[in-house]
Formats: C-alpha cells, structure tokens, sequence
C-alpha cells in the first residue's frame, strides 16, 4: 500500500526545543509538522533564530509546516478573557504565518453558558476577514463544549458565514465521540477539510472521553478507534488535507522526544494507508 505523509503536532512531544523536534520528526518518518508559534516557534525566534533560519532548518530536514495551532476566539457572553489554554495571540498567529508561509490555521470556539447563532456568525465571519488579510485559510475545530460541537454545526455555520477562507479540522478523536459509532462511509463537507488530526481513544463511553480530551490520547492503533475505517472514509471521500498526529498524553513528558517520535512514527505505517496532499 502506498506510505501516507503524516505530520507530527509539536504538542505530542510536549513542545520541545525546535532543533529537538526536528530531529524526532525525522527520526519517525514524519513530512511535516504543526506549530504553536508561541510555544515552538516563538521559543526558536527568542533563542536567536531568526524566520529564516527556521525555515533553512525546515528544508534541510526534509519537512514543511501544514498548519498553526491556535486561534481561540471567544464567542458571546461571559468572555473571561484569554490567553484561554496557553494560546499564542493573534499578533505571534499572524507573525507565524506570515513568516513561514502557512496557509492553514487551527481556530477553537469557545463559548459560555449560551451563546446566540448570530453571535457565532458574526465572530467566525470577523475571523474569516482578517484571515482574507493574512491569505489564510481557517480551519475550525469542533468539539463538544465548544461554540460548534460538532461536524454538522460547523458546516451548518461556515455555510452561513459564506467565506471560501472557512474549512474545518476534522480531530478524529472528537468525531468519533461525537458520531460512534460510524455506520456510514459519507462524510458531509468532505471537501471544507483542511486538517486532519490523529490519535486513538482508550475504551470509555464516549461522554468520558469528552472530559479526558487532553491527556488521555493514545498511538493511532493502541486504543478502541476504528482508525482504519476513518482512514477509509477520508480515502473514499477524497479528503486531501494533511494528516497530523496529535497526542495528548503524559507521555510527552514522560518520554525522550526522538524515540517516542519513532513509536508513534512506526505506529503510523502501521495503519491502512490513505492519499493526502498538502
């Protein structure tokens, strides 16, 4: 079966220092990479790289960055104000983009209690505008608790926001808490996905692992997701969107950088194998 290009998200190593990461993405195989541009690439930039050497270093390992992680934006009422999760800021998300040329921008919609559907429309459009800016293309994760909960609310809202810079990451930890068990091989929107993120699940109900969504991520393979059914199913829907590996686990702590890069890595060409692009 042809080898899948998949990329490595620099939080399932934990955010190491950037030339750390790239060793570890290339010792596990990896083509490419996601960045927190206040956390890997920010930390680069203050150690004295600059933009440049960065990406000198990128080309030299063989990898390119898919996509930024995250714009986090607040919707409705009640906004405590960010950072939210540790987030860059909107300035660093730009800078980033702009210096290493990456189109695709993971976005995450909070919200409180409620939150009107004209509100949502209004904040995600605002976004598509500076996106349009920037020449970025958005992509929005759902996930439940979140302003979009899941797939069909996101479509549903990027339908009415009508901007061609609004796609969707589709984190197949969410979808499958979200719509298991999968009794179909359809996936709605198929063509608005920009990023694909990969992990599997240990064996709860689905409402518990909603609550463990950022610390008890397993290897694609080691857990109870039907990675090899997802896999198919973005195959037979022609999903073209990078596929980055996207871990949340003690283990990135836990564990030397490179070699567990090479587990993940050899985990990863263990899988049924599906066409991707950049």
């Amino acid at each position: 079966m042809p080898e899948v290009d998949f990329c490595l998200a620099d939080s399932t190593l934990g955010y190491p220092p950037f030339a750390v990461l790239l060793d570890a993405a290339v010792a596990g195989g990896f083509a490419g990479l996601t960045l927190c541009p206040r956390r890997t690439y920010g930390r680069a930039l203050d150690a004295g790289l600059t933009p440049g050497d960065v990406k000198l270093a990128l080309e030299q390992h063989g990898l390119r960055v898919v996509g930024l992680d995250s714009l986090i934006a607040w919707t409705g009422p009640g906004d405590p104000g960010g950072p939210y999760f540790g987030e860059p800021t909107r300035d660093q998300l730009w800078q980033a983009r702009d210096e290493l040329d990456v189109s695709t921008i993971n976005v995450v919609l909070l919200r409180g209690r409620t939150v009107e559907r004209a509100q949502l429309i209004d904040s995600l459009a605002a976004l598509a505008v500076e996106a349009e800016k920037h020449a970025a293309q958005l992509a929005v994760e759902f996930a439940p608790g979140t302003a979009v909960g899941t797939l069909a609310d996101t479509l549903s809202v990027i339908d009415e926001v009508g901007s061609d810079r609004l796609g969707v990451t589709l984190d197949v930890w969410h979808h499958y808490v979200t719509t298991a068990p999968w009794d179909s091989t359809e996936l709605p929107g198929a063509d608005l996905v920009r990023l694909v993120q990969l992990c599997d699940a240990p064996d709860l109900p689905p409402k518990q692992l909603a609550a463990v969504t950022g610390t008890a991520r397993l290897i694609p393979g080691d857990g109870i997701i039907d990675i090899a059914s997802f896999l198919a199913m973005l195959r037979g829907n022609r999903v073209q969107a990078p596929i980055a590996v996207e871990i949340l686990s003690p283990r990135s702590a836990q564990s030397d950088p490179v070699e567990y890069a090479r587990e993940i890595g050899a985990a990863c060409r263990r899988l049924p194998a599906v066409s991707v692009g950049q």
